[in-house]
């Protein structure tokens, strides 16, 4: 995985994301091979269809999306991005202050093939 192959996923992850288009963020993912982890302390949803799921209330239950990333180690291998976002979240009416680190790994296409994240709400 070049730099260049994670520079443009993330883009495209913030962007699906702010703009709560589960599509576009579910586009860069592979459908045949994925490892995501809601949470790292959960097992791992192996099935994209599942992962789907899991994105279509992101439109439902939030708005006002602000996402922020650097991307801090990239290898052949695994990315590390560090995230901050920002969200006014529906069911209960808050403001959500978000600081997380995903680790993904992509493969020759560009698509998403592990995806793993650690976050806390403040």
């Amino acid at each position: 995985m070049t730099l260049q192959q994670l520079e443009q996923w993330n883009d495209k992850f913030v962007k699906g994301w702010e703009e709560r288009d589960t599509v576009k963020v579910m586009s860069l993912f592979d459908k045949q091979q994925l490892c995501y982890f809601e949470s790292a302390v959960k097992p791992p949803v192996t099935n994209w269809e599942k992962v789907y799921e899991l994105w279509k209330v992101v439109p439902i239950n939030q708005k006002d999306v602000k996402l922020s990333s650097e991307i801090l180690v990239n290898n052949e291998k695994f990315g590390v991005i560090h995230w901050k976002l920002t969200r006014f979240f529906i069911p209960n009416s808050t403001i959500q202050h978000i600081d997380g680190i995903f680790v993904v790994s992509l493969n020759d296409k560009g698509l998403c093939t592990y995806f793993n994240q650690w976050r806390t709400v403040a």
